[in-house]
């Protein structure tokens, strides 16, 4: 099998943003990580949004909404319904702006994909210290065994528990989807950059692709469309844990859905890399196992 490069290895392939606020973030993360969807498939969802019933919200009011519903509202008990400036946690979607951001580094001469990642974190026992960004961006790394739980309250915390838990497969040999692969591959943006995780995605992929609308789990965000826990009949606001370094990098980000149409045309079309790091993005590169947390 094949998936079509870090973007769309990515892919989460919403039903309906209607729903989206409405499932607990845990649910948003159950999505997440089933197994991806064909590059065909994927292409559908994250490209080409407004053919799959995104531009309802970017093109049309909400008094203009079809169908509505309770589902359809931004805070629930205040009764604000979602509008095309509502901003959304996106969950996993935030990792292709993570990979945006490593290819360009590597345009910057401040790494490359092929680099092994101990050059970065620190001294890794085998078969761990064969594994490249490369493979942190595929989700081929093998860093962890499925179900390990690290420390994440710090950069140095969480890297440290990557460096001492037992590696799950030979870098390279075994495609499964996690988070703890692009919590690395932000600890390597910092490193390399001398920056925040958030300030470097925002000054070098977010603002030039024209998104100032777009925030992280930690900031004020406005026009949040709240998550929710519980059943549909007795809805509570789900305020979600703090962005700790689990998240970093897999997760966070905050952001509309027509800016989300917007980002997602912009990098594929080369707006803010070159055409090298496009091709990078879209390659298909080949894909083995298994998806799972």
């Amino acid at each position: 099998m094949i998936h079509k490069g870090y973007i769309l290895g990515n892919a989460v392939a919403f039903t309906d943003i209607a729903d989206l606020n409405y499932l607990p973030l845990r649910r948003q993360g159950e999505i997440a990580h089933k197994s991806p969807p064909s590059a065909e498939h994927s292409l559908g969802y994250v490209l080409n949004l407004t053919s799959f019933g995104f531009e309802r919200l970017i093109n049309k009011p909400a008094q203009q909404q079809p169908g509505a519903n309770p589902r359809s509202y931004a805070d629930r008990r205040r009764k604000i319904r979602n509008t095309p400036d509502s901003r959304f946690e996106i969950a996993s979607l935030t990792k292709p702006f993570t990979a945006a951001a490593i290819l360009k580094l590597q345009e910057q001469r401040k790494l490359r994909t092929s680099d092994r990642i101990d050059r970065y974190i620190g001294p890794l026992n085998p078969p761990k210290d064969f594994a490249t960004i490369h493979h942190l961006a595929l989700h081929q790394a093998g860093l962890s065994v499925r179900g390990t739980e690290l420390p994440g309250y710090t950069r140095e915390d969480f890297l440290q528990g990557v460096r001492t838990t037992p590696a799950e497969s030979k870098p390279g040999d075994k495609y499964r989807y996690t988070n703890l692969g692009y919590s690395v591959l932000a600890a390597i943006i910092e490193m390399t950059s001398g920056t925040p995780y958030n300030d470097y995605v925002r000054n070098h992929i977010l603002l030039p692709l024209g998104l100032r609308e777009a925030y992280f789990r930690d900031e004020t965000v406005p026009g949040l469309a709240l998550g929710y826990q519980k059943a549909p009949d007795d809805p509570e606001p789900f305020t979600g844990a703090p962005l700790a370094w689990g998240s970093h990098g897999p997760g966070g980000m905050m952001i509309s859905v027509p800016g989300l149409h917007m980002a997602f045309k912009g990098l594929r079309s080369g707006k803010v890399r070159s055409r090298e790091s496009v091709e990078i993005m879209f390659h298909p590169w080949p894909e083995g196992g298994t998806a799972g947390t």
